[in-house]
């Protein structure tokens, strides 16, 4: 049967809820304030200039915190096995994420689950000096009883533009090494310029051509908006069954690094098709 992302994966549809439910609050429907204004895509916060990241810097994050993954072939997974709790220790993501860190008296950690059709780390925070999981039932048993909390409540960032970006970078890749199968297609990567263009969207016979003039007409510089009560930070992706993806996190400022809002707009689609 061939694989595609609309093909139901079962056994992992509660692990995945689990993951939701620890990376991110459900997204406001409710437009926040500080995006009400903006006639174009109603993105930009009031009364706030753009900071725009650097390219080269914003490149250099992501290779930097993908250059951390480990190989496939390092770590065996089994479902509901122990798994070695120190062959990847995702707490090494901020020494290349200098700018965002994890509470005092807390790490970062995860679990893996393997459900036959795709596997993928599920993230959680736990105090130093608590014992880690061992399976991925012991996670969601644990969060049915209400012991385990969202990861993102104990992040913090330095307040600075550089620092939200690299927060975006830690909630988009930090649960997307070692996937398997399935869990693969939701992979992406970042897209900063019009050079990048060149390299994506060169499969055959694709399923949705991808119209790089179109995205070439896209200002895709990674950008920060800062204004008395919120923040907003915007990066562009792309992923082989959605095309270049503009992404919209709002948080109120000073406040959780959990975002309260979260939006995804597909400007340029581009769908592989179907994949064996």
């Amino acid at each position: 049967m061939p694989n595609h992302p609309g093909v139901i994966m079962n056994g992992f549809a509660v692990v995945c809820a689990l993951a939701s439910t620890l990376l991110l609050t459900a997204c406001s429907t409710v437009v926040p304030e500080c995006v009400q204004d903006n006639p174009e895509s109603k993105s930009h916060p009031r009364q706030s200039e753009p900071v725009r990241i650097s390219i080269d810097y914003a490149k250099k994050e992501e290779a930097a915190l993908k250059g951390l993954w480990p190989k496939d072939e390092n770590i065996v997974w089994k479902e509901h096995r122990q798994r070695d709790s120190f062959s990847f220790d995702v707490n090494n993501y901020f020494s290349v994420l200098r700018h965002v860190r994890m509470e005092e008296g807390y790490m970062l950690d995860y679990i893996y689950h393997f459900g036959g059709l795709g596997g993928g780390p599920v993230l959680y925070a736990r105090k130093t000096m608590a014992q880690p999981y061992s399976t991925d039932t012991d996670l969601s048993e644990a969060n049915e009883r209400g012991e385990v909390e969202k990861w993102l409540d104990h992040v913090r960032v330095d307040g600075t533009p550089e620092g939200y970006f690299e927060l975006v970078l830690l909630i988009l890749y930090g649960d997307q090494f070692c996937l398997f199968s399935h869990s693969d297609y939701g992979s992406k990567i970042l897209l900063c310029d019009k050079k990048q263009f060149k390299k994506v969207a060169q499969k055959p016979d694709p399923q949705v051509a991808f119209d790089k003039r179109r995205a070439e007409r896209t200002d895709c510089q990674p950008r920060v908006y800062l204004s008395d009560s919120q923040v907003m930070a915007i990066l562009y992706t792309f992923n082989d069954w959605e095309g270049l993806v503009e992404n919209v996190f709002v948080w109120d400022h000073k406040a959780s690094c959990v975002p309260t809002d979260h939006k995804e707009s597909v400007l340029v689609p581009y769908d592989c098709g179907i994949r064996y």
